[in-house]
């Protein structure tokens, strides 16, 4: 192994301090969420910028882009406090994957459904299920529109030539 002697227990070691590492990173969003849900309710962000001054000077002063700092908040809100999922199920799944849920995860029987759907789905295809759950393409009555091929701006179902023309396509 090019002349080099491999250290295992500092291989170990190392190792074991990246996963502690991750599971740190995913879990601090999360409680990030948490503090900027009570520092935004209970107007405690007025204390650091000074009465007269906003939510989003704030957000400035911290350096978070205060859309971002909404984002979190809702998060945690939705999830933790509205469902009453525990922090640390919520924060297995990536932030852009709970981002991606935010607007379906409406009851907690949904958000317990998708946060099982996220441990194995891509973003991509969370995104996909995300918009089939909101836009049920079964029950769409389609408005073809043509892009390059035909598909329903309703709920997204790409349409052969055919089904555009049975749907009202005169173009």
């Amino acid at each position: 192994m090019d002349n080099q002697v491999v250290n295992t227990g500092e291989a170990l070691e190392i190792h074991e301090k990246i996963l502690d590492l991750k599971k740190i990173m995913s879990t601090s969003f999360l409680i990030l969420g948490k503090y900027l849900k009570t520092m935004k309710e209970n107007k405690h962000w007025q204390v650091i910028v000074g009465e007269g001054l906003t939510w989003s000077d704030y957000c400035a002063e911290i350096s978070i882009n205060r859309s971002y700092a909404t984002v979190l908040i809702s998060i945690y809100d939705r999830f933790v406090v509205q469902f009453g999922i525990p922090e640390l199920e919520v924060a297995q799944v990536d932030q852009r994957k709970l981002i991606a849920m935010l607007p379906v995860a409406t009851t907690r029987a949904t958000a317990i459904l998708l946060l099982e759907e996220a441990k194995y789905l891509t973003r991509e295809d969370l995104l996909k299920r995300a918009h089939q759950m909101k836009n049920n393409p079964e029950t769409c009555k389609h408005t073809p529109t043509l892009v390059r091929y035909f598909y329903c701006p309703n709920c997204k179902e790409k349409l052969t030539d055919l089904e555009a023309v049975q749907y009202g396509y005169t173009g």
